[in-house]
């Protein structure tokens, strides 16, 4: 894969680059300090990424492109994340090497992406969506999470389904 148009990565190399100014120089060195002891602590990349625009790429496959430019996680085990954030296609993705699929699924960083990610985002709150899902992710790599975190619509659709047919069922019955 050629990765046209895709920065080259920062000497020295960061896990926080936030190209497209979207978090102040505190919250990108709070990020970093805590990216930073992660990866230190067990050799798993996580790597945020904002920019300016997409060059006409789809967001995964930039942050495919991306993560084999910059070689993150580390060679042999793909135990790399990166957290792609566009502000100008406002696009956000989260690419999992394959070391990582075992602990977090794709469809775990889907629903970070729509239940905390995109939320804050729509707030204004860059670096607390951001900040969230890392503090998540580092939770499921260390298997210390509980499934309900992420999601809890899906429960509580339920109910509202369960009340609707009772509410139903007993106006059927009141008329009849």
């Amino acid at each position: 894969i050629v990765a046209q148009n895709i920065p080259a990565r920062p000497d020295p190399p960061r896990l926080v680059n936030d190209f497209a100014d979207m978090l102040s120089p505190s919250e990108e060195q709070q990020l970093e300090q805590k990216l930073d002891a992660y990866a230190d602590s067990t050799s798993t990349q996580i790597v945020v990424v904002t920019v300016e625009n997409l060059n006409g790429y789809a967001e995964d496959d930039y942050s495919l492109r991306l993560g084999r430019k910059w070689g993150v996680g580390q060679k042999g085990k793909n135990n790399g994340i990166i957290i792609l954030i566009s502000k100008e296609e406002r696009a956000v993705n989260i690419e999992l090497g394959y070391g990582i699929e075992s602990y977090i699924s794709d469809r775990d960083a889907k629903q970070m992406i729509e239940y905390i990610m995109i939320p804050r985002f729509r707030e204004g709150d860059y670096f607390g969506g951001v900040d969230s899902t890392v503090n998540l992710m580092i939770s499921m790599l260390q298997g210390t999470y509980k499934p309900t975190e992420i999601v809890q619509e899906d429960n509580n659709a339920f109910w509202v389904f369960v009340v609707f047919v009772g509410l139903f069922a007993i106006i059927f019955l009141i008329a009849y």
